[in-house]
């Protein structure tokens, strides 16, 4: 669920804004759609059952909870406590704001209807802002416990094994030596290189002019290093790197 969230929001629109919108949007229309199936399964009267509002919000944070860390037990064990302080602390923090939000929408639906209270524009414009400002809030630090516990496990789950290039500059000893995009640098000079800060470690060591064998998934290419721009320090010619992690 917040692989698709986050992969959404900045490619619907190219400032992003579309993107924010309409999954608040389908956030809040989420809320709505739990909120009404409850009100079915309970009683026609839900919204006078004591505790909806602790029902329906524990229901919102425990759900996408449970869709994004489907396997928080393999990583469990060896949990940093910070890992533990910011997953508890977000799921209190995220109940509580769901919890304020249900309560304006609550009130909300009471007073639509009410031709006898007073100042109804008023008490109707400040639970519509209520609504706006804690439905997007309320999203955001969901998706800081779900991202937590999905990073926590990624990392403890899987390992550094190469590095995926990203770019290849025009001109460059990379290019020259036939390197290609997406290429997985595994070795320099037949030594393991498993992250990006290895990698920039290493290469930030060597002098223009020095030769250096670059192993990838596909092939080892020989290529002599230029000069980096400013300085008299080796430069491949490789951008936009990320490191690759392979299953433990």
């Amino acid at each position: 669920m917040t692989n698709v969230l986050l992969a959404v929001m900045p490619t619907i629109s190219p400032n992003g804004y579309v993107g924010y919108f309409l999954i608040y949007l389908v956030w809040f229309i989420i809320i709505g759609v739990i909120i009404l199936l409850l009100k079915q399964l309970v009683s026609k009267d839900f919204f006078t059952v004591k505790k909806w509002k602790i029902i329906t919000a524990t229901l919102l944070v425990i759900i996408p909870f449970i869709l994004g860390i489907s396997d928080i037990s393999t990583a469990a064990e060896n949990a940093h406590i910070l890992v533990y302080i910011v997953l508890i602390l977000s799921i209190i923090a995220s109940f509580i704001v769901l919890y304020i939000l249900l309560s304006a929408i609550e009130r909300l639906i009471r007073i639509i209807p009410d031709k006898k209270a007073k100042n109804k524009g008023k008490e109707i414009t400040g639970c519509i802002l209520m609504i706006l400002l804690l439905n997007p809030i309320s999203l955001q630090i969901l998706l800081l416990l779900v991202i937590t516990g999905n990073t926590y496990i990624y990392v403890q789950s899987n390992t550094p094994c190469g590095i995926i290039i990203g770019n290849i500059i025009p001109e460059s000893p990379a290019s020259k030596a036939g390197i290609q995009q997406e290429n997985i640098i595994l070795k320099l000079d037949n030594i393991n290189v498993n992250d990006v800060e290895g990698l920039v470690k290493y290469v930030s060591d060597k002098k223009a002019g020095e030769s250096m064998n670059v192993t990838t998934s596909d092939s080892t290419y020989n290529l002599i290093l230029d000069p980096k721009p400013g300085s008299d320090a080796g430069f491949i010619g490789i951008a936009n790197l990320t490191t690759k992690y392979c299953k433990k």
